[in-house]
């Protein structure tokens, strides 16, 4: 068995800097207390929270500081299944993670998704809402998402009055969306201020060596595209990679151990899950005004709050269906005035170097319709609302979670990248419970529409169309799943590898269920959890 003690290359005692791993000597080891593999929202969010406490840090970065080609090849995979977008398009190696893709929407999950429901198998999670609440509100805090004001709240100060829904059937609420969503531009200070925390770029984990016996981790072997290798040693390992990487070297781990690390009972990288979105079609509008009132976005304190139609617990419950949402879209016309102001303002936010250019165009739309350009003023900065056409299209859209099916899984297969790393294989499916979710909720929701003499309901989509009308989220959950027994699961409820003592997971990878929206809130409330937990237990006496 391979031991950590035996790499070559003299130990870097970690002591908070940037650096490149392709400045570094090859053969470099590293030594710090905690090692995090991955700068996503995990990664930062758990380096963010151990800061201040007495330990070093080391974080594994694959990429750069910007979006490289060739570091993103290294997660080339293959995809056995339904088309699946987010294998590649939403995921990113580099510092900031995939939070340099992410627009920024934040949502919790409610208590019946952390709940076992009997028609959803493998649901249910060891952490109820009351254990996740105090961690939702620090989350909050740390993403700056200002106050959760709900629907009603809103519709109050705007001055609207709330559409008459059937509340047995449906409910409406709020996502946030986070001003600045990038992870390294919101934590980049703080990094560099740091005195504990070193974030070594190109740095790819390729192993985890586990000590004789197999009970601990000793250290992680990484390798630069530039062909240096090195070795980080600490007393707590945490792998923040992605709901796709996280298994995928798990997997690839082991020294000799055909089935990786975790994997005593075949479930790393199994269960995998996804958020789907589907397109309804466009709605007949029956009262343009009322619509845009009910359903724009509001703008309060520089935050973005979006409405979503929401099936209630008790309507979900009776109908046996996954949580899901629907929002209604306002499909705007590239050559409206709206379009012309949301493009001058992100020419003068943005100041590209041909600005003048750019500008007069825009300008020119806006001149040519005073009478609307006024109205979209303010509805802005008067009504804080998003400004929309006045006519144009009105969709329908949905989305809902998917359940975590065993079959569903990450593997990895006799193919592998350019630093020797399995690459991944992603085995996914699309069953009948998500498609009854769907059409549950256009019924529901077109029909509450059509009732309240809003919108007349979009034409019913064929069942042929299934499953090409829907398509992923770039939410990867569940393969690394979280449970109180390693027979069910592969972390516990404190997010540790069941059976290694120091190699604990961050990210959405944990999650047995995903619920109806981005994961990402989530993410952050399980990482401070779980930065609460180190310094309680493995870093108590660091």
């Amino acid at each position: 068995m391979v031991k950590a003690a035996a790499f070559p290359g003299p130990a870097w005692a970690v002591d908070g800097l940037i650096i490149d791993f392709n400045d570094c000597a090859d053969g470099q080891a590293f030594d710090a207390d905690v090692c995090i593999i991955g700068s996503g929202a995990a990664g930062l969010t758990l380096a963010n929270e151990l800061d201040g406490h007495a330990c070093s840090i080391l974080m594994l970065e694959g990429g750069g500081q910007g979006h490289e080609a060739d570091s993103h090849s290294l997660f080339d995979a293959t995809v056995l299944g339904p088309p699946h977008g987010g294998i590649h398009g939403g995921r990113a190696r580099v510092f900031g993670g995939t939070t340099t893709l992410w627009q920024g929407q934040a949502l919790r999950l409610d208590a019946q998704d952390l709940e076992s429901r009997a028609w959803v198998p493998h649901s249910g999670w060891p952490i109820s809402a009351l254990d996740l609440e105090p961690f939702y509100a620090r989350a909050e805090q740390q993403l700056l998402l200002g106050l959760d004001l709900t629907y009603e709240r809103l519709c109050s100060l705007g001055g609207v009055t709330p559409a008459a829904f059937d509340s047995t059937r449906v409910t409406v609420s709020c996502s946030r969306w986070m001003s600045q969503p990038n992870f390294a531009t919101q934590h980049g200070s703080a990094v560099a201020r740091s005195r504990q925390l070193t974030v070594l770029l190109h740095a790819n984990a390729t192993e985890i060596l586990l000590h004789e016996g197999g009970a601990t981790v000793d250290a992680v072997t990484f390798a630069s595209l530039s062909g240096r290798k090195g070795l980080a040693r600490a007393k707590v390992f945490v792998l923040c990679a992605g709901g796709i990487e996280n298994p995928r070297l798990l997997l690839a781990s082991g020294q000799g151990r055909p089935a990786g690390i975790g994997n005593a009972y075949d479930l790393v990288g199994r269960y995998y899950h996804d958020t789907l979105y589907a397109e309804f079609g466009s709605l007949g509008v029956i009262n343009r005004r009322r619509l845009n009132d009910l359903f724009q976005l509001f703008y309060r304190d520089g935050i973005k709050h979006g409405p979503k139609v929401v099936p209630s617990v008790d309507h979900t419950t009776a109908a046996g269906t996954l949580k899901a949402q629907a929002e209604v879209v306002f499909v705007g016309d590239p050559d409206s005035p709206a379009a012309a102001a949301s493009q001058l303002v992100n020419a003068v936010l943005r100041r590209p170097k041909p600005v003048r250019a750019t500008v007069p165009h825009p300008l020119r739309r806006l001149l040519r319709s005073p009478v609307e350009t006024a109205r979209l003023a303010y509805r802005v900065y008067v009504k804080h609302r998003v400004g929309t056409p006045a006519n144009g299209a009105v969709a329908l859209g949905g989305q809902c979670e998917m359940p975590p099916r065993p079959e569903s899984r990450v593997t990895i297969g006799r193919d592998r990248d350019r630093i020797g790393v399995p690459r991944a294989e992603l085995h996914w499916s699309l069953g009948d419970l998500e498609r009854a979710t769907l059409a549950d909720l256009h019924n529901v929701v077109a029909s509450e529409l059509s009732r309240l003499r809003l919108a007349a309901r979009p034409v019913d989509l064929p069942a042929s169309s299934w499953p090409e009308q829907v398509a992923d989220g770039y939410h990867h959950m569940g393969t690394t799943r979280m449970s109180d027994s390693e027979r069910s699961g592969v972390v516990d409820r404190n997010c540790r590898v069941h059976g290694v003592s120091n190699l604990f997971v961050g990210g959405s990878s944990v999650f047995p269920t995903g619920g109806r929206s981005s994961p990402t809130l989530t993410i952050v409330a399980l990482c401070i959890r779980l930065a609460d937990h180190l310094k309680a237990s493995a870093l108590r006496h660091v």
